[in-house]
């Protein structure tokens, strides 16, 4: 968090993901410390109601048809998708024919429920539109599938922190298999997905400034095949957008086994580990897949707030945050109220692990 009030210092434009819904302080900080306009977002709210609907923010019909279709997908059992697919494509097709004002993901679902009963697979287009109008009402769904609320705001593009919060997302955690999620898991990783792509897309807006884009807490999905294709995808897409990307996990081995991420890596930040699966994970992360005893020693002994950081030139380094006063330390506190009482200005990141920056740009942080 330290690193992206300093981007906002310098003036970039900066988005926050927060899954826990424990970083608001960041906000008070980059508003009472900075100076920079900052803007909340919760993706459950009822004014948040269609803000992510891929047919509304996607600028191309090519990528409109390949978002939506996505999103649709994704919040259907894995028996029913292949079944559905042809019929979802068939809606998709005929919104995107109509003119760009009338694209939305309602329209979708209203295409495929008044569905002429003549028409091949007619009924069953019928029932799988009631099915889906039907999802649209689940809260983690509200902001994709969901009518366009009149409060309804887009992300700002100018300079400062837009904060995304995922907290009440239900994301999968007890099993890497999506034949065995359930219907508010499915619905959660959808939403979770699309609110990236959307962050990403609106990033191509802001040229002129620096852009950051703040991932936290990836352990809650790289468990998961899906979840680390999304990590695949940002970190790619990033790079594209010349977005920034800032990584943070608490689980090294899953980062590392992201095909391509390590490549893409610019800067690394280990905090302690003791276990050797999560310390050969780190060092890989770090560039030095094979860890010898000096390193292993190192990321064992650390104290809180301490890590081993591979600068952009590859080189390792031992270092040391400082949150400077204790308005930054009591505002960047994740702990529970009562455990956080006297504590000193340097105790951060307890509980870390790792962190991580991804490839020019693209950043990743591991606590």
């Amino acid at each position: 968090m330290l690193a992206l009030l300093g981007a906002l210092a310098e003036g970039a434009w900066a988005l926050l993901v927060d899954p826990k819904g424990d970083l608001h302080g960041v906000t008070a900080l980059a508003e009472e410390l900075l100076g920079v306009p900052t803007q909340h977002l919760d993706v459950v709210a009822t004014q948040a109601a269609g803000m992510l609907d891929p047919m509304r923010f996607s600028p191309t019909a090519d990528e409109a048809r390949t978002l939506t279709l996505d999103a649709l997908l994704g919040t259907l059992a894995a028996e029913d998708r292949h079944h559905d697919e042809v019929l979802l494509e068939r809606a998709v097709d005929a919104v995107l024919g109509m003119p760009q004002e009338v694209w939305s993901c309602q329209r979708v679902l209203t295409e495929l429920v008044t569905t002429p009963l003549g028409a091949a697979r007619g009924e069953a287009a019928r029932e799988l539109g009631q099915l889906l109008t039907l999802r649209a009402k689940q809260p983690a769904l509200r902001a994709v599938l969901g009518p366009l609320a009149q409060t309804a705001q887009p992300l700002q593009i100018r300079r400062g922190l837009v904060y995304l919060g995922l907290a009440a997302l239900d994301l999968p955690r007890h099993t890497t298999d999506p034949r065995h999620w359930s219907v508010a898991q499915r619905c959660a990783m959808t939403a979770f997905r699309v609110a990236l792509q959307y962050a990403l897309q609106v990033s191509r807006t802001v040229r002129e400034l620096k852009k950051l884009v703040a991932l936290t807490e990836l352990h809650l999905i790289t468990s998961t095949d899906e979840g680390r294709a999304v990590v695949q995808w940002l970190a790619r897409t990033g790079r594209a957008l010349q977005t920034w990307l800032l990584l943070d996990s608490q689980a090294a081995a899953d980062l590392a086994a992201v095909t391509g991420l390590v490549e893409q890596l610019v800067m690394s930040f280990a905090f302690r580990a003791v276990g050797r699966t999560e310390q050969d994970a780190q060092a890989a992360l770090l560039g030095r897949p094979e860890p010898g005893p000096r390193l292993r020693a190192a990321q064992a002994g650390l104290a809180t707030g301490q890590c081993v950081m591979r600068d952009r030139h590859g080189r390792l380094g031992l270092i040391e945050f400082d949150r400077l006063t204790s308005q930054i330390a009591t505002a960047l506190s994740t702990d529970a109220g009562e455990d956080t009482a006297g504590v000193l200005d340097h105790d951060i990141n307890a509980g870390a692990d790792t962190l991580v920056v991804p490839s020019a740009p693209a950043a990743a942080r591991q606590p």
